[in-house]
């Protein structure tokens, strides 16, 4: 425990160097994320900024006709989380890629629990379903793209999304989350749930 005490430590001094805002940004992480930071912190200075670049980038395709423009449980928000993986795998071991996937989906359930949201959504079983199913997905694109340029490996993502092989969340012409036979869910039956009736389906229906 000692050793990783003074790894953490050392990490920390190196983001002093990188960015204040390294720091900062560490005590805004989930439980779980901070405990994948201690134990890598050299892979974590590695991916610290990914996140954000994978988010600026899904945001950018919001004006992209080909996409649903849906950041939340749509198409974008399927390749953000694959692209935020694929971007991963290019600097570290997929296993500490995959774990770090893992950690922030276990931090979206304390979320949940303290009703905290993600993405002005709270979030339940069946997104986080989908960001661990895309999240691995994104693995397996970084692993197949080593070596690609960043708009590359955008490019190869785009791709996994239209042509079905992520998951979104169903929903109607309007926006409204429907359920697998198709009926409208009302707002009062997954609030406040962790388990919910909302569907998961390929990216590209």
């Amino acid at each position: 425990m000692i050793k990783r005490v003074f790894f953490f430590l050392l990490f920390l001094s190196a983001s002093i160097s990188f960015s204040q805002n390294a720091v900062k940004s560490f005590f805004k992480l989930s439980r779980p994320e901070k405990c994948w930071v201690i134990f890598h912190p050299f892979a974590a200075l590695k991916v610290m900024d990914l996140a954000g670049v994978a988010t600026y980038r899904a945001d950018s395709l919001k004006c992209d006709k080909t996409f649903d423009g849906d950041l939340n449980g749509g198409q974008l928000d399927a390749f953000r989380h694959a692209y935020w993986m694929a971007l991963n795998v290019q600097k570290i071991s997929r296993k500490k890629a995959e774990k770090l996937g893992v950690k922030h989906e276990k931090g979206n359930y304390l979320d949940f629990k303290k009703r905290k949201n993600e993405d002005c959504t709270l979030p339940d079983s069946v997104s986080c379903a989908m960001d661990l199913f895309n999240n691995r997905a994104g693995l397996e694109i970084g692993l197949k793209n080593r070596g690609s340029s960043e708009q590359e490996l955008v490019e190869a993502v785009k791709s996994e999304v239209l042509n079905g092989n992520l998951k979104k969340i169903k929903k109607d012409q309007h926006g409204n989350l429907i359920d697998c036979d198709g009926k409208l869910i009302e707002k009062e039956a997954f609030k406040a749930k962790w388990n919910s009736t909302k569907c998961l389906i390929k990216s590209n229906e």
